[in-house]
């Protein structure tokens, strides 16, 4: 079978010693979790320098170590405002840089353009789209991981965490599996060849049934509806995070973001769905904990 192949042999091996790794760290207390959340981010963003090397964008690492700290610093110690305007200025900076990115001028206006603001293009836009690109790595890889810490500041936020955690482990693992051994309709072949209907359908059940039994035996105390729904932006959130970080990793012509977990690819595909789903787990539970 292919599940038993020596890809998920690998991939077994680093789950059953990095899943008491996680569990250590969540449980340890703030400070191991904060140096833990600006290490994976600092790694995320190397492996993203890397693939980026292809398409001639340079990540300075004097810009974006410093950046990352700081930014991570403010998030989980400043006050609400702070927080908040940081997390909504991402989205805002973020969505500019995606128009303007993927958004060609025609010659026609490209001409116009150059003619009117007396420079040509040429010459400015690599330093732009170096700088649009540089800074949205930095915000979406750690203004959301940053809320992973703020949503263990919650009441009970040990478990808030550990619920989320593992119920996104669950769906990739469920629909790792149960893909591989069923999979026969393809999600979106021309993202991830590998990902299929019937896994992503058995991960949401695995899902589910994790963020249920979480809830029950940490003794959490969500009711059944915000349970369901908990478990819902999990899934959906987080298929919608693998498949950008899929997107992101086919234009780069990769197959994975590296190689420092055999059989997982590196630390960017580990944490692509968890990226998309810490805040909004964090704003969901911050109405109802």
């Amino acid at each position: 079978m292919k599940l038993l192949e020596s890809n998920f042999s690998r991939r077994l091996i680093v789950t059953v010693f990095g899943i008491p790794l996680i569990l250590a760290i969540i449980i340890a207390g703030s400070l191991p979790l904060y140096l833990f959340i600006n290490l994976i981010v600092l790694i995320s963003l190397f492996e993203i320098k890397k693939l980026l090397n292809n398409s001639n964008v340079q990540l300075s690492p004097y810009l974006f170590v410093p950046l990352t700290i700081g930014i991570i610093y403010l998030i989980t110690n400043g006050e609400g405002y702070v927080r908040n305007s940081i997390f909504i200025t991402s989205i805002i900076f973020i969505g500019i840089a995606a128009a303007v990115l993927t958004n060609k001028l025609s010659p026609s206006q490209q001409s116009k353009l150059e003619n009117r603001l007396q420079i040509k293009l040429i010459d400015v836009y690599h330093p732009i789209k170096n700088f649009l690109i540089t800074f949205s790595a930095i915000l979406i890889i750690s203004v959301p991981l940053s809320y992973g810490i703020l949503l263990k500041q919650l009441p009970l936020g040990t478990e808030l965490l550990l619920t989320t955690i593992f119920g996104i482990f669950a769906f990739d693992t469920g629909a790792y599996v149960f893909g591989t051994i069923l999979g026969k309709n393809k999600m979106a072949p021309l993202i991830s060849p590998g990902k299929t209907w019937e896994g992503a359908i058995f991960g949401t059940v695995t899902s589910l049934a994790t963020v249920f039994a979480f809830n029950s035996i940490l003794g959490v105390g969500l009711n059944p509806l915000i349970t369901i729904i908990l478990g819902t932006i999990i899934v959906l959130l987080g298929q919608s995070g693998d498949l950008l970080e899929s997107y992101f990793k086919r234009k780069m012509k990769s197959k994975d973001s590296g190689r420092l977990l055999p059989g997982h690819g590196g630390v960017l595909d580990r944490i692509d769905s968890i990226v998309i789903v810490l805040p909004a787990v964090y704003y969901w539970l911050l109405l109802w904990v």
